[in-house]
């Protein structure tokens, strides 16, 4: 039985989705196909990927909704696919500016609710997923499975220290896009008020906009990066900061901030909690006004166990439950 990755968008593209993609790709030996080309070679591609997984009788598992719904549309019900669930769809977070963007997105809210409903096998990367989905879709979901996201490797250490607070500098970061809802605001202003104890230089991957520099902190909006440049980034950083209001599923950024035993800022998303479990936090209200430096800096001296769940772990358990028979 052999399992095909598969996501309809790629790079230059840089998401959660297709990092996740690009993670299995490079720490296990499964196949990891991300279409290139304009939309309709795309579809061409992934359609003819779809027809000779049918006659191979190999098992798809589809990364995005694209896939997901062309695949569906294809072969439903007798392809073997399954089908990976990241978050509930920022369609339905969305104002639309026009009719035609409402209607079309409205279209897909109808396809993904389709798509939930199938006996089609699904996996959502962890509690919170599933109820996103249930809740804003309006769905019971019949065949399933969490199955939470890995990192490519093992970390190198067990445990890490936290950051002195003796360091000249302290390095921050926040990996994501520079959605409302991510809060990249709310990320400078408790970098500003860390920054009244001690010099600080924030990373901000994935934001073009600018913010001031001023005594005490540095800012670099860094845009765009690599997978591979983000990584180096968070693992060189003291402190990852994501106070994000958006649906959260099984966030990237925490999982790599944890391997690498970062420091962790982090609001009371229920996405972002639950990635955490019993890793050490330092909560952050929503409404900052102040940082209470002392709990800040009892928080740095705990010691923290760097996380440890490969992709080959998660691809695993998706193998094990990808039983379609012979």
């Amino acid at each position: 039985m052999r399992l095909t990755f598969i996501i309809f968008e790629g790079p230059p593209k840089i998401g959660g989705i297709t990092s996740w993609i690009l993670n299995i790709k490079k720490s296990t030996s499964v196949d990891c196909l991300i279409f290139e080309g304009n939309y309709w070679e795309k579809i061409i591609k992934l359609s003819s990927t779809i027809i000779h997984s049918y006659f191979k009788k190999d098992i798809l598992v589809c990364g995005d909704f694209v896939s997901q719904c062309i695949t569906y549309l294809l072969f439903f019900p007798r392809s073997r696919v399954i089908f990976v669930h990241h978050g509930p769809g920022t369609y339905k977070f969305t104002t639309f500016k026009n009719t035609f963007s409402a209607l079309k997105n409205n279209i897909k809210g109808i396809l993904h609710k389709r798509i939930f409903c199938s006996s089609v096998k699904h996996v959502f990367v962890s509690e919170r997923c599933l109820e996103l989905i249930s809740k804003k879709h309006e769905v019971k979901i019949r065949n399933y499975k969490i199955i939470y996201n890995g990192f490519p490797k093992l970390p190198e250490e067990k445990f890490k220290n936290g950051p002195s607070l003796n360091k000249t500098c302290l390095k921050l970061i926040y990996a994501g896009r520079d959605h409302p809802l991510k809060n990249v605001d709310k990320v400078y202003k408790i970098s500003i008020l860390i920054s009244e104890y001690i010099p600080c230089k924030l990373f901000l991957c994935g934001v073009e906009r600018k913010f001031k520099d001023i005594k005490g902190l540095e800012v670099f909006s860094l845009g765009d990066l690599s997978h591979e440049k983000t990584k180096e980034l968070i693992k060189s950083s003291d402190i990852a900061i994501f106070l994000s209001d958006f649906p959260e599923a099984n966030p990237l950024f925490l999982i790599e901030s944890m391997h690498f035993g970062l420091g962790i800022l982090c609001n009371t998303n229920k996405g972002s909690l639950e990635t955490l479990k019993d890793y050490p936090t330092f909560i952050v209200p929503s409404i900052i006004k102040n940082i209470n430096y002392q709990k800040f800096s009892d928080y740095l001296k705990i010691n923290r166990r760097c996380f440890s769940r490969t992709c080959l772990d998660q691809v695993k358990e998706i193998r094990d439950y990808a039983n379609y028979g012979s």
